[in-house]
């Protein structure tokens, strides 16, 4: 598996009780991450969390986005921000309170063990190697993708329940830990290693 440094994300000092809560996309902006299903879900959400803000991290199709934001009058509640890496990433994750990602297809993204290691609830689409690292209503929210009504019905249920997005964010914080921390990672190779070495 990949490895994550938890100790990075510093998850117990995560920002709470933001006046807006944020959601946030962080990856390629291309129809195939599901980012334009994203934007026709926004709407539906602000119905029921009018507060919410909706935030957009990534490269390549970021001018499209934007427009799409802008004529679909919601510059009001959702940013595109372009590519962000570091220190920026990371204070970006801990000021939000979901990250969502409706791919269509999937390895195992980084972005959804970064967002376990600091305490951010996944709201994501069970394709490729992602149900091998959550699970539904456990550890996350699975939608599906290119389906508008499940994504915003996942999102609306994480922003207008905080018990449940702490649960869900705590035990997959607890799995990242135990199973996808550098450490973890480190000591399986190190096994893995060991079964050869001597044959």
């Amino acid at each position: 598996g990949n490895p994550v440094d938890i100790k990075s994300y510093d998850c117990d000092r995560r920002a709470d009780g933001n006046q807006h809560p944020r959601v946030l996309y962080l990856g390629w902006i291309v129809r195939e991450k599901g980012v334009y299903d994203l934007v026709d879900a926004i709407p539906k959400v602000l119905m029921a969390v009018p507060e919410v803000r909706f935030t957009f991290a990534g490269n390549n199709e970021v001018d499209n986005l934007s427009n799409l934001i802008s004529a679909r009058g919601l510059n009001g509640s959702a940013e595109v921000v372009g590519w962000i890496d570091g220190q920026a990433k990371i204070d970006l994750m801990k000021s939000s309170s979901i990250l969502v990602l409706p791919s269509y297809t999937e390895g195992i993204p980084n972005v959804i063990l970064e967002a376990m290691a600091n305490r951010v609830p996944n709201v994501t689409s069970p394709v490729g190697g992602i149900p091998s690292v959550l699970e539904h209503d456990r550890t996350a929210i699975f939608v599906e993708p290119k389906n508008i009504q499940s994504i915003s019905e996942g999102l609306i249920a994480l922003l207008t329940n905080e018990q449940k997005s702490r649960t869900l964010a705590d035990a997959a914080f607890e799995r990242a830990s135990k199973l996808y921390s550098i450490e973890a990672i480190g000591d399986g190779l190190t096994r893995v290693y060991g079964q050869y070495r001597n044959k």
